[in-house]
């Protein structure tokens, strides 16, 4: 008798646990179509709420992470989800297929975020105050459209570059305030100016 109601207790829960946990995403960004879809509206949240304005052509490419990979040569290579160059006048950035939608927009949006610090920033900057800067743009771009998971494995990054850069910007936040940051990230070349 006690196995028969555990079973039934068991289907019972199961029964109110939506379908969703149970099936493959179906956000899932593979297609150049839907990756067009998104672009308007990461560059508008990131003008609308964080004030970064993109005035060079961006031209993006959705691809396979081989062919980023031919695209990208450095110390990341076989990790990297987007790269962001600036090349022939325009900005070019690659992100990998396969990537939920939050995740692609919050890519898309750390990718834009270096092209507005070629544009905005001065160009000595080192690479851990540039990745630092993109990777806290990240951050409040998926904390703003509530993907708080994909958040909070950001907040645990401790990566030498992404993740130690991410802290000093949270820190830099801390002394001049989230609506502050562009300004005083503009100048800042080496992350040992940040105080």
């Amino acid at each position: 008798m006690r196995r028969k109601t555990l079973l039934f207790l068991i289907v019972f829960i199961l029964s109110f646990i939506p379908s969703v946990v149970f099936s493959a995403p179906t956000d899932i960004i593979n297609d150049p179509n839907q990756m067009e879809a998104l672009i308007p509206k990461v560059k508008a949240t990131l003008a609308k709420d964080f004030g970064i304005f993109i005035r060079i052509p961006v031209k993006c490419y959705l691809v396979k992470g081989e062919e980023l990979d031919k695209v990208y040569s450095g110390t990341y290579r076989g990790a990297e989800v987007g790269l962001h160059q600036y090349r022939n006048g325009r900005h070019e950035i690659y992100i990998m297929k396969g990537m939920s939608e939050d995740s692609f927009e919050a890519t898309l949006a750390h990718e834009l975020t270096h092209a507005w610090q070629v544009e905005r920033c001065v160009p000595e900057q080192d690479k851990v105050v540039r990745e630092g800067f993109a990777r806290w743009i990240e951050y409040k771009y998926l904390d703003l459209i509530g993907a708080y998971v994909l958040a909070n494995s950001v907040k645990r990054d401790a990566d030498p570059v992404y993740g130690v850069g991410f802290k000093k910007m949270l820190e830099l936040e801390d002394k001049v305030g989230a609506k502050n940051m562009l300004d005083k990230v503009k100048n800042i070349v080496s992350i040992n100016d940040i105080k």
